[in-house]
């Protein structure tokens, strides 16, 4: 059983990495807030049917454990700010990220957040991590200064650097997010917390898209548009998500994790044969010592 989902799994690697090619070329004709808005919106197709079948009938119960679906007014503030801090943050900074950078980037930066998470809870909350976790962090942000650089410092001044900050910048913010909910997540889950913060983040971002102007950015959008727009939500923010999340208990958060460092290989494979992104040695080496910096940090998970 747990080869079928191993399996399962790395067939949705492959799917999922192509929402950052299909990102970009969409932040090319779509204003950043508005293709941050219909991501969530159109994710919310998935998850509000999904989130009815589960409490129909399963009877409050999601993915074999138990959880309660009534929520404080604790929970609801942690929402808020999880919200905020993983969604609505995140995706205008990834959006707006595209317009500067490159998709490969973005695909390698945006899944940074467990070495952001180990940084600030080592410097900032007093926990202890194994060496091989903190060498694994090290390694990793050497190989974040060689992608968000490109090797030289010529690229400090471009728009491919504000790029990666802003990449860089979404992982961050989703660390926070992930540390604040964790043990929210632990009581409710992880797919209905998605689906809750994905609720409050909509009307959050519609007015955000309000004030800049955006809000009749749709009148312009063409068939092709709409269709990139509702495959990056449905599929991607949506199905991709939910399925990964359904995933963790069956082979474990350590190794669903790990399956996820085959999203940037993928992606950068598709952003070179299907946009001609050039792929340069900095970049390779780059990406190489992220990824051998989360298998570390990752894979001693755990070990804690």
């Amino acid at each position: 059983m747990a080869q079928k989902w191993f399996l399962a799994l790395f067939l949705l690697m492959i799917l999922w990495a192509a929402v950052h090619p299909i990102s970009k070329v969409l932040s090319i004709s779509i204003p950043p807030v508005s293709l941050a808005f219909y991501r969530v919106l159109f994710s919310l197709f998935f998850f509000i049917p999904f989130f009815s079948l589960v409490e129909r009938f399963q009877h409050q119960k999601t993915f074999g454990e138990n959880r309660k679906w009534l929520l404080s007014s604790k929970h609801w503030k942690t929402l808020v700010a999880t919200s905020i801090l993983g969604i609505v943050f995140p995706l205008l900074f990834f959006s707006w990220g595209l317009r500067f950078s490159t998709a490969s980037a973005a695909s390698v930066l945006v899944n940074t957040t467990p070495l952001f998470i180990i940084a600030i809870t080592a410097l900032f909350m007093g926990k202890t991590h194994s060496l091989k976790k903190l060498a694994g962090a090290l390694v990793g942000f050497a190989g974040v200064v060689l992608v968000s650089s490109n090797g030289s410092l010529a690229f400090l001044s471009s728009g491919y650097f504000t790029g990666n900050i802003l990449f860089l910048g979404e992982a961050l913010f989703v660390a926070i997010a992930t540390i604040l909910a964790e043990s929210l997540s632990r009581n409710l889950g992880g797919f209905k917390t998605q689906y809750y913060t994905g609720i409050i983040a909509l009307p959050l971002l519609f007015a955000i898209l309000a004030a800049t102007g955006e809000a009749n950015s749709f009148a312009s959008l063409g068939f092709t548009e709409w269709i990139g727009l509702l495959f990056v939500g449905i599929v991607f923010s949506g199905f991709c998500l939910g399925f990964y999340t359904t995933s963790i208990p069956k082979v474990g958060a350590e190794n669903s994790a790990l399956m996820k460092l085959l999203i940037p290989v993928f992606a950068i494979a598709y952003s070179a044969v299907f946009l001609g992104e050039q792929i340069t040695g900095p970049f390779i080496t780059g990406t190489g010592l992220v990824l051998a910096g989360l298998f570390l940090a990752l894979k001693d998970h755990g070990k804690q």
